[in-house]
């Protein structure tokens, strides 16, 4: 079932111009920006698990292209750092065609700041009085979207360390960015009570691909930077990318909430005993 939180973080990828594939590091398709699939006609159903290699294969007089395309992205690999191949192909995909002139493969990486995936960029010559090159930092852009949520976001991979956190859960959990990455999630804002729990969770996911409070909306006591517990509001959902997988979560601090609604409840108790009094 998908849960608002889902959709939340889906608008978020979504939100992502420009015209790209992201690659695993065997060179496979594991995701495609919005707007490559407008531009080309595209359906990632059809894409995902693909290598990037036969996107390109349609296209006549790419063997060369190719043996320099697998260059630049051990490249990026070896070295951890963008690549730029110029070239004059003619790209058909899809249902249309355009000319790149322009290729950048962009590390991504992960909490060990190692890279994990390559950013595929294409960029095409304008046509039509239009432009589709997309110099925008995306990772930049989704940043910057996390940091203005409402909500606490918090990514962690498959070991349960802690691989994203946003502007909000800095201000709930008392943690900043650069001191929680890379931590724990078990062991800096989960109850000692619960840290069991979470961690036979952890490992009946791993052997199952199934957990109790995936995928739905749960309420429970969460651990400040101070050491005070105080009432959250969880939905988390799995994120599998190729044979790896993630874990990403929305976070509500429902204080004031469970405070007002104490409150509510001890008024509503004095005044049916104050209407049963009377009577």
């Amino acid at each position: 079932m998908t849960t608002d939180d889902e959709i939340n973080f889906r608008a978020i990828l979504e939100s992502m111009t420009g015209l790209f594939f992201a690659l695993n590091s065997s060179f496979e398709i594991i995701a495609v920006g919005n707007q490559c699939l407008k531009v080309f006609s595209l359906d990632s159903s059809h894409l995902i698990g693909h290598s990037i290699f036969e996107i390109y294969a349609q296209n006549q007089g790419t063997e060369t292209f190719a043996d320099s395309l697998r260059m630049s992205l051990n490249r990026v690999l070896t070295t951890a750092e963008s690549h730029s191949l110029p070239t004059p192909l003619i790209a058909a995909f899809g249902e249309a065609a355009g000319k790149i002139r322009r290729i950048e493969n962009r590390p991504v990486f992960n909490a060990d700041k190692k890279v994990s995936s390559i950013i595929h960029n294409l960029e095409l010559e304008a046509t039509h009085g239009q432009n589709h090159s997309s110099p925008i930092d995306e990772d930049g852009r989704l940043r910057a979207i996390l940091d203005r949520a409402y909500n606490s976001f918090i990514a962690i991979d498959n070991d349960g360390i802690i691989t994203d956190w946003n502007y909000q859960a800095e201000v709930t959990f008392g943690w900043t960015r650069e001191e929680i990455i890379g931590k724990s999630l078990a062991e800096t804002i989960i109850p000692l009570e619960y840290r069991e729990a979470h961690k036979r969770g952890m490992a009946h996911y791993k052997v199952s691909g199934e957990g109790p409070v995936l995928n739905r909306r749960i309420e429970i006591q969460s651990l400040r930077r101070d050491g005070s517990t105080f009432p959250i509001e969880l939905g988390i959902f799995p994120v599998h990318i190729g044979s790896k997988y993630s874990f990403c979560a929305f976070i509500a601090d429902i204080s004031e909430r469970k405070t007002i609604l104490k409150k509510l409840e001890e008024q509503s108790f004095e005044l049916a005993r104050s209407n049963s009094e009377l009577q």
